[in-house]
């Protein structure tokens, strides 16, 4: 972890504790408070109600395991991603303008950001994103895998063959075989 970013929700392992990736299953399932029953939950965003991380406002929006939906917001004239540290994201990204105007790097160069358009970053690319207007730049940004998945030595893709494999074999109804074999 850098010190120049914040997140949502960040846990680790208490002295003396190792957690397994069941254990992160279950971490999911607790704090992903958007599985509850009987009544919707409200989410306020904006930049009044954002962390600050990468050098922009954040909110989180709805958090799963394969992907987190956030609500960005550059201020005029800063940065998201200015870090080196920060700028290749080991997931893919997808950033959706809803409003203001900036500009993309990445190592082909830059590209205009503007309202109303989107722009998938895959993972392992540099990128930062710069509002160089006078009003916010802001939208959401939908990440695919999540930072576990790299911290424990896997990657997004590795994390897609291993669900595509768990749905091959997931016996959706019970009178149905689990694999070809029992067919």
């Amino acid at each position: 972890m850098f010190a120049i970013g914040s997140v949502g929700v960040e846990t680790r392992d208490m002295e003396g504790f190792k957690s397994t990736s069941g254990d992160e299953a279950d971490l999911y399932v607790a704090l992903s408070h958007f599985f509850s029953k009987g009544k919707p939950e409200v989410t306020r965003f904006g930049r009044d109600n954002a962390l600050e991380t990468h050098g922009a406002r954040a909110t989180s929006l709805h958090t799963m395991k394969g992907f987190r939906v956030v609500f960005f917001s550059i201020g005029p004239q800063e940065a998201a991603n200015a870090d080196p540290q920060l700028s290749f994201g080991q997931m893919p990204n997808l950033f959706v303008v809803t409003q203001g105007k900036g500009t993309l790097y990445t190592d082909d160069g830059p590209m205009v950001l503007e309202r109303g358009m989107s722009v998938f970053v895959p993972q392992f690319v540099k990128h930062e994103l710069v509002n160089d207007g006078d009003e916010p730049l802001e939208g959401i940004l939908i990440l695919y895998g999540d930072n576990s998945d790299f911290a424990f030595g896997t990657s997004f893709p590795a994390y897609i063959r291993d669900l595509h494999e768990w749905h091959r074999n997931y016996q959706f109804r019970k009178d149905q075989p689990t694999s070809k074999a029992e067919k």
